[in-house]
């Protein structure tokens, strides 16, 4: 005797516990075993999957189309052992123009873009957007959008990208980059140009869009001069990026980020 604690104890009433224990157990061998059997299927697809640019420029069923693919893009400097190499071929989808100032700024930041691709081991292809600038297009850009987006999806889909960069700025390129990305169902990430700084006149704060709105109605009221409105205006828009007001530009570029599509911040 222990106490009064009996040195045996009887097994039966314990026998239920122990099964159930014993049940546990079976199932999380069986749980690893799924788990391990799984990461070996991953690591067998990994080290067997090709990448999709490679049906374009690595594929031993059809060498003559592949010479074809390869030749027009030694003309600047890619090698043929480059492009057959294995290496992913990464896109930039440029939305930057001079006629599309909200996002202008990616010409210079597309170019840091290339430079990270190659850093990772990708090769980079920039290729142009359907331009849109919502306050300089006739008649309306309503129909903008839905170009850039078509445009999108049949360039992703016709050439041998691996993934692509999504260049993004203005309340119009943003969901047309998003929705090609989805239908195409390709590995892709937002780089959003971000919004102008702020602009001020005469002391306080001038939102873009903003201020154009209510110059024209103060040029209405004869309150203001057309040099006056230009003043105020100009000083609206003092820098590359997208509108710097609470407006749509900057909605569909948060959506982007809770999306998941891009970085946060």
């Amino acid at each position: 005797m222990h106490g009064n604690v009996p040195e045996t104890a009887p097994l039966g009433k314990f026998q239920p516990l122990a099964k159930r224990f014993q049940a546990q157990a079976l199932c999380w061998q069986s749980r690893c075993d799924a788990l391990r059997l799984a990461k070996r299927m991953s690591d067998s697809e990994k080290a067997t999957k090709r990448l999709r640019s490679e049906e374009w420029f690595n594929n031993p069923a059809h060498p003559d189309g592949t010479v074809i693919y390869i030749e027009r893009f030694l003309n600047y400097g890619i090698t043929p052992e480059e492009l057959r190499a294995g290496k992913p071929i990464i896109g930039i989808a440029q939305v930057g123009s001079d006629i599309s100032p909200c996002n202008r700024g990616h010409l210079e930041t597309a170019e840091r873009v290339k430079a990270g691709i190659r850093d990772a081991s990708g090769i980079p292809f920039v290729f142009p957007v359907h331009p849109i600038q919502e306050s300089c297009r006739r008649p309306a850009a309503a129909l903008d959008r839905n170009l850039a987006y078509l445009g999108l999806v049949e360039v992703l889909h016709g050439y041998p990208f691996d993934g692509v960069v999504l260049t993004t700025g203005c309340d119009k390129t943003t969901p047309a980059c998003l929705m090609a990305a989805a239908t195409m169902n390709l590995p892709a990430i937002v780089q959003s140009g971000g919004p102008m700084l702020n602009g001020w006149y005469n002391g306080e704060l001038a939102g873009s869009g903003t201020m154009v709105w209510e110059g024209r109605k103060q040029l209405a009221e004869g309150k203001i001069t057309v040099e006056e409105l230009l003043d105020q205006v100009a000083a609206s828009s003092p820098s590359v990026g997208h509108c710097n007001t609470m407006g749509t530009a900057l909605s569909m570029n948060s959506l982007a980020e809770a999306l998941g599509m891009s970085l946060p911040g």
